[in-house]
């Protein structure tokens, strides 16, 4: 016999499809609230309808959700009482109805401390939009007294949760057999805070509790929003309709797949995830993308571009975790470069991006658009990408030659980090990325830091040193010169230097230590005084500034050393 209750505040598609289905599972009693008049009707005449969890072709289960409850939100009685006696409310609808949901919220609050009812009233907000708690608990509180506040902070959980469970309109033969069947990809799991709640916890199969909401909240936006984004874009400039259209294309599957484990990587040192757990994580993600049954349009899932090329979204921000964690994000800043090529009349967003790009330029719609302001290395990457997506040149790379400029810019980043010094630690990251050693020339770019030293009016550390390395490979030799001169030598170590100079000059716009600062930082550093390192080191030198500078660094002195046939790919 059902002895627990929930009531479910929105009784479409997540409602019905998801929270319905757990609850089911756990012998809960539902109600289920809704402002559409029909299906309220539909429902208390049915009291029950299907589900079906169709995970891939080959994994399908179809249920039935049944002895269940409907009420409109126009009941305003019973619907009050039903609150005022509850004690899990499970809400499903969309951020709009925020402001509806939390103003019944503040009456029931006050019909309880009227009634002097002091038990938990625990809120599972099922919306996935970030920072959820926060909105609804804005609505709450505005129409709150003190008394009311107490009685808010004391007794209602606001509980964030991730939704990945997708339902997908039903075919019409799904309908002909059931008016009221959701059809869904099946998704075992509801992620919530457990830290949220006032009363127990739910016990429902499927839920699962986790001490840091947020850290999820970012898993999943980086992993399946940021997966989603890659192939709608990508997929849509190849001419397909439909997300998993894209996971049987080898080329784009294969872009997915290299994106996935930049952010796997990036997320373990983030957050100490298991590796065995992402491993399971993102294999997840991987079937939920090739699920034939979610069709899935590019158009709808790439739309409102604008949002979804923003600093801390789906692209953009896995871009960031990955570079603060030394991880080159060189497939997920491809997929932002297809982002901004994205172009529909269906989503005004990408008209607009357009139309910044034909008259500003692409690195300054980046800026404006994804706010990389202090990240030109970002821009440059993302820029490299669109120039090459116009030429059609995108998907012809090296994996092998990608892997070793990641390696690159994974031991110039983490030896600044570490060490601190800009010329030898990029000095150190070469020497890494060759497998050889040489003492003296690691000892000889000991002054080179910041700037020379620490004066910050000369050139990068990273940028000399890299000269002094690649010039050490193919330079002018003294017993050669005494010869011949030994012009050959001397004349393509210019031309290896002045392609380190382009990159440094079309990234930062100066090679000199003190405009890098400023492109950076925002403001230059001398730092022949500790008070002044100390406030370098706050602004974040050694966290993503510098050290990006150095991995960077590195990063073009291999490519160029590949390029150039001193490194084998």
């Amino acid at each position: 016999m059902k002895n627990k209750e929930i009531i479910i505040w929105g009784a479409g598609k997540i409602g019905r499809g998801f929270i319905a289905d757990l609850a089911q599972a756990g012998e809960y009693k539902i109600t289920f609230v809704d402002a559409d008049e029909a299906l309220v009707k539909e429902l208390n005449a049915k009291k029950a309808y299907s589900v079906c969890k169709f995970a891939s072709s080959a994994q399908k289960e179809v249920i039935k959700v049944s002895g269940f409850d409907a009420m409109h939100t126009s009941e305003a009685k019973p619907l009050l009482e039903k609150l005022v006696q509850g004690e899990l409310l499970a809400l499903a609808v969309f951020p709009e109805s925020f402001n509806e949901v939390g103003l019944k919220l503040s009456q029931v609050i006050g019909e309880r401390i009227a009634r002097k009812i002091e038990k938990p009233l625990d809120i599972l907000i099922c919306t996935n939009i970030a920072n959820s708690e926060t909105i609804l608990k804005k609505y709450i509180i505005e129409n709150l007294n003190g008394e009311a506040l107490q009685y808010f902070n004391t007794w209602v959980g606001l509980i964030g949760s991730i939704v990945i469970r997708m339902a997908v309109k039903p075919e019409k033969e799904h309908l002909e057999k059931d008016k009221l069947v959701v059809v869904t990809n099946g998704y075992p799991e509801l992620i919530a805070d457990k830290s949220a709640f006032k009363g127990e916890l739910p016990a429902m199969p499927g839920m699962v509790f986790t001490e840091n909401i947020l850290v999820q909240e970012k898993r999943k936006m980086y992993t399946y929003n940021m997966l989603h984004a890659l192939y709608a874009y990508i997929g849509f400039a190849k001419g397909y309709e439909f997300v998993y259209e894209c996971t049987t294309d080898a080329e784009i599957n294969r872009i997915a797949n290299y994106a996935l484990d930049e952010i796997k990587k990036g997320l373990l040192k983030e957050y100490n995830f298991s590796a065995e757990d992402m491993d399971l994580w993102n294999k997840r993600v991987l079937q939920n993308m090739a699920n034939p049954i979610l069709k899935d349009r590019l158009i709808r899932v790439g739309g409102d571009a604008a949002r979804k090329l923003k600093r801390e979204d789906r692209l953009v921000g896995a871009a960031l975790l990955c570079r603060q964690n030394g991880v080159l994000p060189y497939f997920i800043t491809m997929a932002i470069a297809y982002g901004y090529l994205f172009k529909t009349a269906e989503d005004p967003a990408s008209l607009k991006i357009d139309k910044h790009i034909k008259k500003y330029g692409l690195k300054r719609a980046v800026v404006e658009f994804s706010q990389l302001s202090y990240e030109p290395d970002l821009v440059q990457l993302i820029f490299e990408h669109y120039s090459r997506a116009l030429k059609g040149e995108t998907h012809q790379f090296s994996i092998n030659k990608i892997n070793k400029l990641k390696f690159a810019f994974e031991r110039g980043f983490y030896n600044e980090k570490k060490y601190r010094g800009c010329g030898q630690c990029a000095i150190k990251g070469l020497l890494e990325v060759l497998d050889s050693q040489d003492d003296v020339l690691f000892q000889a770019t000991s002054g080179l830091s910041g700037g020379g030293a620490l004066c910050n009016d000369g050139s990068c550390g990273g940028y000399i040193a890299g000269i002094l390395l690649m010039s050490k490979i193919v330079g002018r030799r003294l017993e050669q010169m005494l010869v011949d001169g030994d012009k050959e030598a001397q004349y393509r170590s210019y031309t290896m230097a002045q392609k380190l100079h382009d990159k440094f000059i079309d990234t930062y716009g100066s090679v000199v230590c003190k405009d890098i600062h400023e492109r950076i930082f925002g403001q230059w550093f001398c730092l022949r005084e500790k008070a002044v390192r100390d406030r370098f080191e706050i602004a974040g030198a050694h966290l993503d500034k510098c050290t990006s500078v150095i991995g960077v660094s590195v990063t073009w002195v291999t490519e160029i050393l590949i390029e150039e046939g001193f490194i084998k790919v």
